[in-house]
């Protein structure tokens, strides 16, 4: 997780602090993590992944931007394409 960090690579770090959040439930769970020591080890695999920022999502493409600026037209296209007119 470190070394996706220094890299930069938020995507892969955030996996790898949840991943690391499931194996301690896991652990917890299955009874291999002492009662006394449940606790803590949550609280601090919970603090490791809050600290992991959330990476920004994908700027939108120019696909993604056209798309969605031409929601809704073209109703109505047939119709002046077949030469009817509502008048």
């Amino acid at each position: 997780m470190t070394a996706s960090l220094e890299s930069g690579d938020l995507s892969e770090a955030r996996a790898q602090a949840l991943e690391l959040r499931s194996s301690a439930v896991r652990a917890i769970e299955s009874g291999r993590v002492p009662p006394e020591l449940r606790r803590p080890l949550l609280a601090a695999v919970n603090r490791l992944v809050a600290s992991v920022p959330t990476p920004s999502p994908p700027p939108p493409t120019e696909e993604t931007d056209e798309d969605e600026g031409n929601k809704g037209k073209g109703k109505g296209k047939d119709k002046e394409k077949d030469g009817e007119d509502d008048d």
